[in-house]
């Protein structure tokens, strides 16, 4: 399998290229990118494959254009204070887009003649 090295080194100029990546690999590499960390609640979404190129957006419109294209919902957790007086992690709950399968069955019913 051909290997394309311009996108092992997109991060060198700025840019989270994805191609045709699991979800899970996509949240990976941006928990390291943005310092979060992601919680996906339904297994199912880890498999669905994902193709785009970020540059310079911030964490917010990545997870704006992700809920646009993928069948996700997501939610913000405040960072807290530990007793330390050290922060938490923010913390990104990945949620499987609700009514996404009745979506699915009303288009095609739609789209049947009667």
């Amino acid at each position: 399998v051909p290997v394309d090295a311009s996108l092992h080194s997109a991060w060198k100029e700025g840019k989270l290229v994805f191609r045709d990546e699991p979800l899970s690999s996509v949240l990976k590499d941006m928990e390291r990118w943005y310092n979060v960390r992601f919680v996906m609640e339904d297994e199912q979404l880890q498999n669905h494959l994902y193709q785009a190129t970020f540059q310079n957006e911030t964490l917010e419109e990545v997870l704006k254009l992700l809920a646009f294209t993928a069948p996700i919902s997501y939610k913000i957790q405040d960072r807290k204070m530990k007793s330390d007086g050290t922060w938490t992690t923010k913390t990104i709950l990945i949620q499987k887009k609700k009514g996404e399968n009745n979506n699915k069955k009303n288009q095609e019913s739609a789209d049947t003649p009667s």
